[in-house]
């Protein structure tokens, strides 16, 4: 993601998307290195899902993190190191 852009700005983004079964996200760590641009920083966000009344099966989280994936990219930018 671009050095400038704030986790606020992260955090606004993400509160908008309507994923019933995320419950939380924090992050965890910020990393900068030449390794990944000079004008670019790396988030490491925790998401917890969690549904009340079933178990949550991979595609449930897979649905859920393409939804995530997709805001980034298209508010941001945003490049997902995988």
């Amino acid at each position: 993601i671009d050095k400038k852009t704030s986790f606020n700005a992260v955090e606004k983004s993400l509160a908008e998307i309507k994923i019933p079964f995320l419950q939380q996200f924090h992050l965890f760590d910020i990393f900068e290195s030449d390794k990944i641009g000079n004008e670019k920083k790396s988030f490491a966000i925790n998401f917890t899902f969690l549904n009340f009344e079933k178990t949550l099966t991979d595609n449930d989280i897979e649905w859920g993190m393409q939804k995530i994936i997709k805001k980034l990219e298209s508010d941001f930018n945003a490049e997902i190191r995988k």
